[in-house]
């Protein structure tokens, strides 16, 4: 049975202008302008049948003016922002925020499917969705980009937890508080390389991109814990290698320093651009992740599940896509990868020992408390990834999304894979709310802080996982090798 979480995840639906105004591209400035001030809209959709081609907005009829054109002469299709950013009508608050965010636009448009080839329905903008006490996420993002200082983007880093907080409180689903907070925590590493960028000399002609890892290349931190990021150049020539890698090392060890000063803390392990090992150009990518691959061995394995999650914040897009290439060049022809990854799937720590009772841990500073993230959050992950690699696609990297795409590409397992993302999503905003009340990363939990409500869900939790993992056996015929 399909655990149902809506009533304490409830959406919280977005408001929108329905009955949009609308017009021909042929259309004046000056009309558009009057039928904008006589309905009191903030914008106007360009539309051919109904469908929306773009949009006019107070912020282009004022681009028009100081250009100086002729607002009666000239027609909306030469000022018209296009192509629209379309969303469906059940748009939730924190969803449409992070598309506003993303794509820097302050109006969407609300259709009958979402896309643009159907009517257009209605239009939200940003002054719909000012939420939270007043504070805008579009407001933070917009400056988060002008910020010049580490102190003010300190302070910025002060007022995105506060929002996450907020959100959480206000029981909006984990899936968007996630996506928004993924947004601003993005926005602000790419001002601090921004930043570097300016302050240092780096290797003309080079391009280079940063990437978070792991749960930030997954797009779920919603507290944040230790950083995991890389760095990938472009390709040199054998002589200026290791010149080039030095340069890109003090950019990225910068980086690294002032993600810590805003309290994103280094990781232990050195999984950081700034570490040599992990500033490598494209050649040495996609030879690392071809050992991984054709030679798999426990650290290979290890470091897979976190660099297959791969995410540029930075740089140009081709970089990111040679290593989902690389990925899928070496996994092809050598698919029992695969079979060592389930492998390595099933081998996280039980949740329930033999007299069906969570297991707690028994020694050290979290004796008597149960590790959420090793026993259900992890396994969950580590399957989504592990069944979505196959695809040779630039797959989705959130691991709910995963689940999505596999419940459409699998119908015969449709409903097992939207049980397994509700449960990940459930188990996630569980793990940020008591992170929340801590102060910590919320990955280890005092159950018996826990209702009793939430302990049977996570009974619950428990069996659609197992339900899954012997998906997992069966399909890579994995009994034999555990």
């Amino acid at each position: 049975m399909q655990p149902d979480f809506s009533d304490g995840y409830p959406l919280q639906l977005a408001a929108h202008s329905e009955n949009p105004l609308c017009c021909g591209p042929d259309l004046s400035l000056q009309e558009a302008a009057r039928q904008m001030q006589q309905r009191g809209a903030g914008s106007i959709l360009i539309c051919m049948d109904g469908k929306p081609e773009g949009i006019l907005t107070d912020k282009d009829l004022r681009r028009a003016a100081a250009t100086g054109a002729n607002s009666a002469a000239t027609e909306v299709r030469d000022y018209m922002s296009a192509p629209v950013v379309t969303v469906h009508a059940g748009i939730p608050v924190a969803e449409a925020l992070t598309a506003m965010l993303r794509h820097a636009i302050s109006h969407l448009v609300i259709t009958e499917d979402g896309s643009a080839r159907t009517r257009a329905l209605g239009v939200v903008s940003q002054h719909d969705l000012l939420v939270t006490r007043g504070q805008s996420p579009a407001r933070l993002m917009q400056e988060i980009r002008e910020a010049e200082t580490l102190p003010a983007l300190q302070e910025l880093r002060g007022k995105v937890t506060a929002l996450g907080h907020e959100y959480l409180q206000q029981g909006l689903p984990f899936t968007h508080v996630a996506s928004l907070l993924t947004a601003l925590h993005d926005a602000l590493t790419v001002r601090l390389l921004d930043q570097a960028r300016r302050d240092l000399a780096l290797p003309e002609g080079v391009p280079f991109a940063w990437l978070a890892l792991g749960s930030q290349g997954r797009g779920e931190q919603l507290i944040p814990t230790d950083q995991d990021n890389a760095l990938i150049f472009g390709d040199v020539s054998a002589t200026d290698l290791e010149k080039v890698r030095g340069a890109f090392l003090v950019l990225a060890n910068r980086v690294n320093d002032d993600l810590e000063a805003l309290g994103f803390v280094k990781c232990p392990a050195g999984m950081m651009g700034g570490n040599p090992k992990w500033c490598l150009s494209v050649r040495e990518w996609q030879d690392l992740f071809g050992r991984w691959i054709d030679s798999p061995d426990d650290s290979g394995l290890l470091h897979s599940t976190i660099f297959f999650d791969f995410r540029s914040l930075y740089g140009p897009p081709a970089l990111e896509q040679v290593l989902t290439d690389a990925i899928h060049e070496h996994l092809t022809p050598k698919p029992l990868f695969l079979n060592y990854l389930g492998v390595d799937a099933l081998k996280n720590p039980e949740p329930l020992g033999m007299l069906g009772r969570f297991r707690r841990e028994r020694r050290g500073e979290n004796q008597g408390m149960f590790d959420l993230k090793a026993r259900m959050l992890m396994p969950l992950a580590d399957i989504a990834r592990l069944l979505i690699l196959p695809s040779g696609q630039a797959d989705p990297k959130n691991t709910v999304e995963r689940f999505a795409a596999l419940a459409n590409s699998e119908p015969q397992n449709a409903e097992r894979f939207h049980t397994a993302g509700t449960v990940y999503a459930f188990l996630a905003g569980l793990r940020a709310q008591v992170g929340r009340e801590q102060g910590r990363s919320g990955r280890y939990i005092d159950l018996k802080q826990l209702s009793s409500w939430e302990r049977g869900e996570l009974r619950r939790c428990v069996r659609a996982t197992r339900e899954l993992q012997q998906l997992v056996l069966v399909r890579y015929q994995l009994a034999q090798l555990l």
